[in-house]
């Protein structure tokens, strides 16, 4: 999964990028995932589309969970991932959630967006299995 440069970095042949209003949020899983995955992080959905289209990663991390002024709510937020992905059909996409909502129409609507929905608080082993599976990873049985 991961192999060394000609000056001895660890480069990772798989690209993910993680989307989260909350930079310890995105800290915290970066740091988790850095053995495993090269890890993009940005706290701006602005930059978001920028960044898949320069980087070209495998999966892109949405976290819809955190709740602060100016955070798009999830439909704002699963439009934009629908317009990269139709861009990038090969992407594969994961959403954070705090919870299900009552409206089964959005519930219906996320589902069909993203290939993963996580709720918080969520087990950082069934993240790191849904990546895998999202990934096509061989070595699903990776000790965390």
């Amino acid at each position: 999964m991961a192999n060394k440069n000609k000056h001895g970095a660890v480069e990772h042949s798989k690209t993910v990028v993680l989307y989260s209003p909350d930079m310890e949020f995105c800290i915290s899983l970066a740091v988790f995932f850095q053995d495993r995955y090269n890890m993009i992080t940005t706290t701006e959905i602005e930059s978001l589309f920028t960044i898949v289209q320069a980087r070209q990663p495998e999966l892109v991390i949405v976290d819809d969970s955190t709740r602060k002024p100016g955070v798009l709510p999830a439909e704002k937020i699963t439009e934009r991932l629908d317009t990269i992905r139709r861009r990038n059909p090969d992407l594969r996409s994961m959403l954070f959630r705090v919870l299900r909502t009552c409206d089964k129409r959005l519930e219906e609507y996320l589902s069909r967006s993203v290939d993963v929905i996580i709720y918080k608080p969520f087990d950082v082993d069934t993240v790191l299995r849904s990546i895998e599976q999202l990934l096509d990873v061989q070595d699903v049985d990776a000790k965390v």
